[in-house]
């Protein structure tokens, strides 16, 4: 658990205690998060545009590439590399630092090669929701949309995102008479060499 002041402590469930680990070297509020194997990303937030990247094998922080548009209220999803490349999606709602500032609302980071590119809107613009990913399609719920003057109403949407790369998976039930099919067109074709020896002969 990482908090607001950049201290970071470990649970261990076995023996049921915290551990103090090396602290996060810039203080983030109100950032997104996520874990790819060893690694925690974080994400921006009120604060700053800045990745920070714990690994939690060596109790190391260190900085990456930074995130194009400061995220508040935001969320990841993690996509396996199954279905989609794996790729953390940042949503979550653009804070002009500047202007002229770029403000995207889907942001993709690469952990292979820390590097970002945009995505598509989310349809409803919101903060505070959920992510929850199931076979590497990506849902947001709920949360609280808002307007110019920043009021906020409770939301119960649930829009799903499709990610970059996606390669449907392919129905179990057409396993079976694709099957077949291969499995007679294989007889036909054993049958035909057969009668052509035959008529050779």
């Amino acid at each position: 658990m990482i908090a607001y002041s950049g201290s970071n402590y470990v649970y261990d469930p076995a023996e049921d205690l915290w551990i103090t680990k090396t602290a996060m070297p810039n203080e983030a509020f109100n950032y997104a998060s996520a874990v790819v194997d060893q690694t925690i990303f974080v994400f921006s937030g009120f604060t700053s545009n800045l990745t920070q990247i714990y690994n939690t094998e060596t109790d190391i922080w260190s900085l990456g590439s930074a995130v194009p548009s400061v995220v508040a209220g935001g969320a990841t999803g993690i996509t396996t590399g199954i279905m989609a490349p794996i790729r953390i999606y940042v949503f979550g709602y653009p804070v002009p630092v500047s202007v002229g500032a770029p403000l995207f609302y889907t942001q993709v980071y690469n952990p292979e090669n820390d590097s970002w590119i945009d995505g598509a809107n989310m349809p409803t613009k919101r903060v505070g929701f959920g992510v929850a990913v199931v076979n590497d399609t990506l849902y947001t719920i709920g949360g609280h949309t808002y307007d110019t003057i920043g009021f906020l109403e409770p939301s119960n949407i649930n829009e799903h995102y499709t990610p970059i790369g996606y390669i449907p998976e392919f129905p179990s039930w057409a396993i079976l008479p694709l099957f077949l099919t291969v499995t007679l067109i294989g007889i036909l074709v054993i049958k035909r060499v057969m009668r052509t020896r035959t008529s050779a002969s």
